[in-house]
């Protein structure tokens, strides 16, 4: 579901290579996501979570582009995938069985 609601909502403006997707208004999730170093699944999760939700950068990146467990489960797919090089990319976790933080009740920072 990440994936599919990631390709129609987020692909268009951004690159995320397990995605299939080039985007070229935001800046490649593989770049920004990268794991190693500080990445890990959790931050890249809550950070993808917070700008669906939220918004970014002053509107250019609009709040609400998705909502509850649609804006939790494509921030979860780029948790997973971010950094990962081609479509058939093992995931960083197993998106399924994780504990999810639920999208922000107002924005600024993240529930727990």
């Amino acid at each position: 579901d990440g994936k599919e609601l990631f390709v129609n909502n987020c692909g268009p403006c951004h690159t995320l290579a397990a995605a299939g997707t080039d985007g070229v208004v935001g800046p490649s999730l593989d770049d920004l996501l990268a794991p190693g170093g500080n990445a890990t699944f959790e931050g890249s999760y809550v950070r993808a979570l917070q700008a669906v939700t939220c918004g970014f950068g002053q509107g250019r990146m609009p709040a609400g582009i998705l909502q509850g467990e649609n804006a939790q489960d494509v921030a979860a797919f780029v948790g997973a995938y971010a950094g990962q090089v081609g479509e058939g990319a093992e995931p960083l976790a197993d998106t399924r069985s994780a504990e999810l933080a639920p999208p922000p009740d107002e924005c600024g920072a993240p529930t727990e």
